[in-house]
């Protein structure tokens, strides 16, 4: 999804978490992780183009799939029921199950947004098929079919 819709649903989920829970830190805590979790992204760019990041490729990038492998640390079915089954146990003032909600929501969305292999945004099942990011998102084009000048970051 679009930055500025993960921004939307996250400031509805933690507005409907701070009415439920009344819990000022779950709220921000849901509205920073559902937004903040794209940060991954940065993280698998810089390991395929290297440290120099330049915002207009890596969007560039991101929208045409044009790279080979993707870790998305971050986008793991198993990071949320970590948060839920610590939040459960563990009071944090909150902070847990706005982490559990904001990761949770964004996840979901993202799996309906883009379809990708069922057990895509389990990090385990990345990790067994070498983070290859044709294997998750199988709707992207051929890495071969890239936008001109996307084989490397810019000077």
């Amino acid at each position: 999804m679009r930055p500025e819709y993960h921004v939307i649903a996250s400031t509805v989920a933690s507005a409907a978490l701070y009415a439920t829970t009344g819990s000022l830190p779950a709220a921000v805590a849901c509205a920073v992780s559902g937004v903040a979790i794209d940060g991954d992204h940065v993280l698998d760019y810089m390991v395929e183009y290297g440290p120099r990041f330049q915002p207009r490729h890596f969007f560039d990038v991101w929208r045409h799939g044009a790279l080979h492998r993707a870790f998305l640390v971050c986008h793991s079915w198993e990071l949320v029921i970590i948060l839920g089954i610590a939040g459960w146990f563990v009071s944090a003032g909150g902070i847990l199950l706005g982490l559990f909600v904001g990761l949770g929501h964004h996840l979901l969305l993202d799996q309906l947004a883009y379809w990708p292999h069922p057990l895509a945004y389990t990090f385990l099942w990345r990790w067994r098929n070498g983070f290859e990011l044709r294997r998750s998102f199988r709707n992207l084009p051929p890495i071969e079919d890239e936008p001109a000048g996307m084989e490397e970051a810019p000077k």
